[in-house]
């Protein structure tokens, strides 16, 4: 599911001008701040956990195999094809690993 932002907009002169609270506030909401120029969007201010998770996103999407395991076991979990905990842990006890 995709995140929803509030979309807090903010011109690039009050952005020059308050950037040390703009960045308290990203690390307190993880939320993006746009910065426009001329009133149109120019530039967007991420904290640097939703950064990294961005990134870490981009690479799992970017792993065709990753994916493939993915789609799989989406198509697997819709058919029912599904373990419950109880089972699972039975599974492991049976095999030693618990």
């Amino acid at each position: 599911m995709a995140k929803v932002f509030t979309m807090k907009t903010v011109p690039l002169g009050k952005a020059r001008t308050e950037l040390s609270n703009l960045i308290a506030e990203l690390q307190k909401t993880n939320e993006p701040v746009f910065i426009t120029k001329d009133g149109q969007r120019a530039a967007v201010i991420l904290s640097a956990d939703e950064f990294d998770s961005i990134i870490e996103t981009l690479d799992i999407l970017s792993e065709p195999e990753t994916m493939a395991d993915l789609k799989r076991s989406r198509a697997e979990y819709e058919a029912g094809a599904v373990f419950t905990s109880a089972e699972v842990f039975a599974e492991l006890k049976t095999l030693g690993r618990l």
